[in-house]
């Protein structure tokens, strides 16, 4: 998490789901920057962006233009109490609810409809992009990936110690760092050690 405008952030979390915003009313202002470009920065790569608007006229969803910003979500407080929804969105993105454009929630389910909202439209979004993979899919791959590399790195150093071996010395995990130029054996080792065995 980038920590340069704030250090924390509104989250939710849930047994199937995890959600952190960006609350641009608590990020810090910069007084020289007319534009405040750190705040956009952040709230630009959001996919979807929820709004609260108290003014009379209609939320202009051009307000922070990117290529993200797939969804808004704006809402208005009404006088009785009820909260007017009002839904904007990018025409590939198809129809997601639970919240609709036009609805009127009360103040005690208006959380929850927003939260699953954005669950929803996100899902919507990343779903359609290329090389999409469901999460325990994508979880088994990193997994894969990692025990690849674990088992990679016991043959490098089962195959750097037999090299010592060889040559009649008991090597540690200094010197074959220092044999391959690495500052130390650590997470780094592998890549440095594959790259200096391709190259050799």
């Amino acid at each position: 998490m980038d920590c340069s405008m704030a250090h924390t952030a509104p989250y939710f979390g849930h047994y199937s789901f995890e959600l952190l915003f960006h609350d641009i009313t608590n990020m810090p202002t910069e007084a020289k920057d007319e534009q405040q470009v750190n705040k956009k920065r952040h709230v630009g790569n959001d996919m979807v962006h929820i709004v609260w608007s108290e003014h009379t006229r209609d939320y202009e969803p051009t307000t922070i233009v990117s290529q993200f910003n797939d969804a808004h979500i704006v809402i208005y407080p009404r006088e009785d109490g009820l909260f007017r929804i009002q839904i904007f969105k990018k025409g590939r993105i198809g129809l997601f609810g639970p919240l609709q454009d036009g609805a009127v929630v009360p103040k005690r389910l208006l959380s929850i409809l927003v939260r699953q909202s954005v669950v929803h439209v996100n899902r919507l979004v990343r779903t359609s992009q290329p090389g999409y993979a469901p999460p325990f899919t994508a979880r088994r791959r990193y997994i894969e990936v990692w025990c690849l590399v674990c088992c990679a790195r016991c043959i490098v150093w089962v195959l750097g110690v037999v090299e010592t071996v060889l040559h009649g010395a008991q090597p540690t995990k200094q010197e074959i760092a220092e044999k391959f130029a690495v500052d130390k054996f650590d997470d780094s080792f592998l890549g440095t050690l594959l790259h200096g065995w391709i190259r050799g």
